[in-house]
């Protein structure tokens, strides 16, 4: 493997320059085309990243006819790999050396979004009419050239309507990430463009795409380094809510805490965590939680990330696409499977990073990235080789524990919510039964999910919240279909589960589904 690797370099060095075609227009202007000797240049990268408006970097010398040309913060420079744009921005500085070579650096189009303002706001809507708000009146006030047509939004509430304002004057970038993307909803901003060269701006859920080129050691893998972090681990935890009130209705000193619905202790603990870290307590504040039970129930959710080390997987690559044309080239903002047998590897990874030299290919390079949550540093791997099943599956069975211990808490303290809460209960006991029962199908898994959530509507707010948190996990999931089944070793045994339910008043009707036996209730 290695022989073929170091081979795989030396055909690099001699064949590529040949096979890739790179051209640089500056406005409508050619200044740089490989093929053509009379448009040169001295060094040319690219740097693509998500979340970031990614920038090009290259030297002219006086003898190119657009050496005096650029114009800062105005020309636009576009780059092209054969007919593909791989990069649209504009100049942002120049830098003259010691031998007249002008360095220009340039800003990705991203960065277009920073010079227009969005000014005060109150909005009730939906993400995608937010988003479209942000656009619309950006591309108002900029040139053309700065514009982008919307494109894809992907990113969706659960409730399908979002409440936001704002008092300052910003620009879009700044409200995107704050009121959208920061704001609970996540997702990614990410620049593509249609037949005309026109931006297409999208708002990405996740990635759509999955490169159908492979990374495998031996062949196109450069460098790989595994992480573990333990710093932040704890394996008890205090949970604090907000402010308590005295008689007038002002904050005090105290805090809300779980002694009432937790046995008459302030703290929980997780015992394999204690087993294996020993005894590591942190306090954590949640200032908006007002209820005892809510309380007990982010608490619990937070310990079970505390308990965990994170564990980062960082690889390099080379895009094979630069040997052979017949290969579909790599892109960042792409899913790709890396296979290693040495590392244990055998993964689907988003493609987070991306540098394209245009003078030299072979040191083009793509960067991987996933970070997991796993008790040990081997656990992850343990279930067919593959690194992130565990923490995925695992996330699962984590958040359908804390769904039900917060609807038996809810149960417990108010007779008020019985029909809420069976509707929720049958929820989530329908979710535990089809990962029992189901697990070699987590599609089907995320279709009851699905259906499960819209039914709900708007019953509970505390019940809809923990079906919205094992959704949520359950999403994140869909990579484990071929695992599933070796993890439910660790998911532990949900019968008990159902027997806990069924102790409630609950039963199962003939139609598979969870009711409340509203006779005992």
């Amino acid at each position: 493997h290695l022989c073929t690797f170091g081979a795989l370099f030396l055909h690099f060095y001699f064949t590529i320059n040949r096979s890739i075609m790179y051209k640089i227009y500056a406005d409508s202007t050619l200044i740089y085309d490989s093929t053509v000797e009379d448009y040169k240049i001295g060094k040319g990268e690219i740097s693509l990243e998500i979340e970031k408006a990614g920038s090009f970097v290259f030297s002219m010398y006086p003898d190119n006819p657009y050496y005096d040309g650029i114009v800062k913060m105005k020309t636009l420079i576009t780059v092209y790999r054969d007919d593909e744009i791989i990069f649209r921005g504009r100049a942002l500085k120049t830098e003259d050396g010691f031998y007249n070579d002008r360095v220009v650096t340039c800003e990705g189009e991203l960065g277009f979004l920073l010079d227009s303002i969005i000014r005060p706001y109150t909005f009730n809507g939906t993400p995608r009419e937010l988003f479209t708000k942000f656009i619309t009146e950006h591309n108002a006030q900029v040139d053309e050239v700065k514009q982008f047509i919307i494109g894809d939004i992907t990113v969706v509430d659960n409730n399908d309507y979002i409440a936001r304002s704002n008092i300052n004057y910003q620009d879009p970038w700044t409200n995107i990430k704050d009121h959208l993307i920061g704001d609970t909803l996540g997702g990614y901003l990410f620049v593509t463009h249609n037949s005309n060269g026109q931006a297409v701006i999208n708002y990405y859920a996740d990635f759509p795409d999955t490169a159908s080129q492979t990374i495998e050691f031996g062949e196109n893998l450069k460098d790989y380094t595994k992480i573990a972090n333990a710093e932040d681990i704890a394996t008890v935890l205090i949970p604090l809510g907000a402010k308590l009130k005295d008689e007038d209705d002002n904050d005090t000193d105290e805090r809300l805490t779980i002694e009432s619905v937790n046995s008459g202790i302030d703290y929980i603990e997780d015992a394999a965590g204690i087993s294996l870290y020993g005894r590591i307590v942190k306090s954590e504040i949640w200032d908006d939680v007002t209820i005892a039970a809510r309380l007990l129930t982010k608490g619990r959710q937070r310990l079970n990330e505390l308990i965990n080390q994170n564990i980062t997987i960082d690889l390099s690559a080379i895009d094979l696409h630069l040997l052979d044309r017949s290969i579909e080239s790599f892109h960042y903002g792409e899913y790709i499977r890396i296979v290693s047998i040495p590392h244990s590897l055998n993964i689907v990874m988003l493609c987070k990073k991306q540098t394209i030299n245009l003078l030299r290919p072979d040191n083009d390079s793509l960067s991987l990235g996933y970070t997991y949550a796993t008790l040990t540093e081997t656990s992850a791997a343990a279930n067919k080789g593959t690194v992130n099943i565990y923490a995925r599956v695992s996330s699962i069975v984590t958040s359908v524990n804390n769904a039900i211990t917060e609807i038996n808490v809810i149960k417990g303290d108010t007779e008020t919510n019985t029909d809420d809460i069976s509707i929720a209960n049958s929820d989530i006991e329908a979710i535990a039964l089809i990962v029992d029962d189901n697990a070699e199908n987590i599609s089907t898994l995320q279709e009851a999910v699905d259906t499960l959530t819209t039914n709900l509507g708007e019953t509970d707010t505390k019940a809809t919240n923990a079906l919205s948190r094992a959704d949520t996990a359950i999403r994140d999931s869909s990579a484990a279909v071929n695992t599933a089944n070796a993890a439910s070793q660790t998911a532990g045994s949900f019968a008990s589960r159902i027997s806990a339910l069924e102790n409630l008043g609950l039963f199962v009707g003939d139609d598979g589904y969870i009711y409340q036996n509203y006779e005992e209730d």
